[in-house]
């Protein structure tokens, strides 16, 4: 039975004062065993939990039932750890933390868990940074980010025959892995899954497609843009292409600023950022500054 992990961000335990001695908190800290019971209580809270069992000081096992009590398990190490350092908002993170492994047991392991392929169908695509808001009325779902440059995010997404479903933060915790080790993974998928690219040549620019959907996946990988790259621009156009020019004084490099300087002027465009690999980084730069 596949196991789900709520996982919550690390958070450090220790506090020094500015002559190094540890600042001694207002508030007398429970022992994270008793702090365990508490996320027990609030667990069950709702009825959506039938059976829960402890596993040690901070781990719990947990289920709909009898029969399926080792559906899910949490931890609270981590929560504990945010509650020493701010034992003040002991309520509020217990709450937030049990309401996660309610949602579990509520939506069940289908909707929140990976598929079994996940490992080899996980890829990096890039989207801009509001992409999800019109689909969920202006609020972003929690999806699996990090930033690119200028509007564009880099995306964790499952890639199958017929589309690329965007990963949420809930199918992150089902994996049982650190983000960075999923975006290596997405990255060794993508580099597998993209095929041929299709490269036309356009008066000194490159319009850069692949079949498979994962063009702007190619332009997010690593390699395409490390220490060795010569530096050039880029333009995202569309879910599946983008174009590139070297970075000189004249030529395609004009001619992209030109398409990033019209399409902010529109809101039919995909992206309006023109970036700029140098140096193995990308950062967005001012079209108009590259027409003077």
């Amino acid at each position: 039975m596949r196991w789900i992990f709520v996982v919550l961000a690390t958070f450090a335990v220790a506090c020094s004062g500015a002559n190094g001695a540890p600042q001694r908190n207002v508030f007398q800290p429970v022992s994270q065993s008793d702090f365990t019971d508490d996320v027990i209580v609030a667990l069950q809270d709702g009825g959506d939990v039938g059976c829960v069992k402890r596993l040690d000081a901070g781990g719990i096992q947990f289920g709909p039932d009898e029969d399926d009590c080792e559906a899910y398990a949490l931890y609270t190490d981590n929560t504990y750890a945010k509650y020493i350092q701010e034992p003040e908002r002991k309520d509020e993170l217990i709450a937030r933390l049990a309401a996660a492994g309610r949602a579990l047991v509520k939506q069940g392991e289908d909707a929140f868990g990976l598929p079994d392929d996940y490992r080899e169908a996980l890829v990096v695509i890039l989207r801009q940074k509001d992409y999800g808001t019109v689909e969920t009325g202006g609020k972003a779902p929690l999806l699996v980010t990090r930033p690119f440059a200028g509007d564009l995010n880099m995306l964790l997404a499952l890639d199958s025959a017929t589309t690329l479903k965007p990963v949420t933060t809930e199918l992150i915790s089902a994996s049982g892995l650190a983000v960075d080790e999923l975006y290596d993974l997405a990255f060794a998928n993508t580099r597998k899954r993209m095929g041929e690219l299709e490269i036309a040549q356009d008066e000194g620019v490159e319009i850069v497609y692949a079949g498979t959907g994962l063009a702007t996946g190619h332009l997010a990988l690593p390699e395409s843009c490390d220490m060795d790259t010569a530096p050039y621009y880029a333009l995202v156009l569309d879910r599946d292409t983008y174009a590139r020019a070297p970075d000189k004084p004249a030529g395609g490099a004009r001619r992209l600023a030109e398409a990033a300087r019209d399409i902010r002027a529109t809101p039919n465009g995909f992206s309006s950022s023109l970036i700029h690999c140098s140096g193995g980084e990308w950062l967005a730069v001012d079209a108009a500054r590259v027409l003077e």
